[in-house]
Formats: structure tokens, C-alpha cells, sequence
């Protein structure tokens, strides 16, 4: 979906059935017909002019989210690949879930997550703001489609990082002000 100004949707779910839009290039989206991974039916790419709401997806492969102001969401977003969330504003998510592949979020200002499960790596930057996460378990799987495994990274470049736990193979934190941590294995 590519929405000129606000985004707000409740649930989007793709079955990998039908053809996506984004993989005929007729959405306007241009390049990013080049990111959509799978089968047709098979990924969640929504591009807002100002704020993206979508508090519950289930995308057969890729999830993209792209706001020029914020991205929240209240739910739970799951992607059997890639999650991608880029924001101008801040992100606020409850729960993430990438079976193969990689969670990456982000923010011009904060980054707030609850609960981020990546079958490959997960990184989290704020350029401006803090970051605060309940918890991330990365590498995940064994069949990642990953070219490298990086772990679980993050940074806040603009204030404060913290994290509940964390359990990656590697993990780096980086952060203007303090830097928190329950739980790093």
C-alpha cells in the first residue's frame, strides 16, 4: 500500500496466494518492486506519508514499513522473512517476529519494543533519541536465509539504550547517554 498521508490498519494478513501489487511495479513503487521477496501474495510493503499505524500482520514473506513521521504498532507483526521498519519520527512496537530472517528498525527519534524474535539478526538504530526494548532472541534459525549473522545490535544515538534481555550469538550496544541491560547471553 502506498499511502500519501496516514496509514492505519488493524490486521493485514497474506496467504502467499494472488499477486502482490508491489511485484508487478503498477503500485508506483518502483524500487522497491526489487525488495519484495516470494511468491506472489507473499509480503506486507506499506510506504505512509505521515504516521503508520498496523497493530496485528502475518505476512507470508517480507514485512516493509516505511512512514516519513511514526510507526506504531500495538500487536504482534510476523514475517516467515525480512522485517523492516523505518521511521522519520519515532517506533513503537509491541511484538516482532521474523522466522528466517532479520529484524531491522530504524528511527530518526525513539525506538520502544516489546518482545523481537529474529531467525537471523536484529539491529535497532535511533539517530536522535533513545531506545528501549523488553527483549530480543536472535539467530533463531537454523535455515536463516541471512547471508551473515550478525547477532543482535543497537544503537542510540541520541540518548539512552535499554534492554531487558538479550540472546544472540553476538551482540553490541552503543548509546550517546546510559546503557542498561537485565539479561545479555
Amino acid at each position: 500500500a502506498n499511502a500519501g498521508t496516514t496509514f492505519a490498519g488493524t490486521t493485514v494478513i497474506t496467504t502467499g496466494e494472488g499477486e502482490d501489487s508491489e511485484n508487478t511495479g503498477e503500485s508506483g513503487y518502483g524500487e522497491l518492486t526489487a525488495l519484495a521477496i516470494g511468491e506472489d501474495g507473499s509480503n506486507i510493503l506499506i510506504d505512509a506519508g505521515s504516521a503508520l499505524t498496523l497493530d496485528n500482520s502475518t505476512a507470508v514473506n517480507r514485512i516493509g514499513l516505511t512512514s516519513a513521521a511514526s510507526v506504531t504498532s500495538s500487536s504482534v507483526l510476523t514475517g516467515g522473512d525480512d522485517i523492516d521498519v523505518e521511521a522519520g519520527g519515532d517506533i513503537t512496537i509491541a511484538d516482532a517476529i521474523s522466522t528466517t530472517g532479520e529484524i531491522d528498525l530504524e528511527a530518526e527519534g525513539s525506538v520502544a519494543a516489546g518482545n523481537l524474535e529474529s531467525g537471523a539478526s536484529t539491529s535497532i538504530e535511533s539517530a536522535c533519541g533513545d531506545v528501549t526494548v523488553d527483549s530480543v532472541t536472535a539467530n533463531l534459525s537454523p535455515d536463516s536465509t541471512a547471508e551473515d549473522i550478525e547477532g543482535f545490535s543497537a544503537i542510540a544515538g541520541g540518548g539512552t539504550l535499554s534492554v531487558g534481555s538479550a540472546t544472540a550469538d553476538n551482540i553490541g550496544l552503543a548509546a550517546r547517554g546510559a546503557i542498561s541491560a537485565d539479561s545479555l547471553i
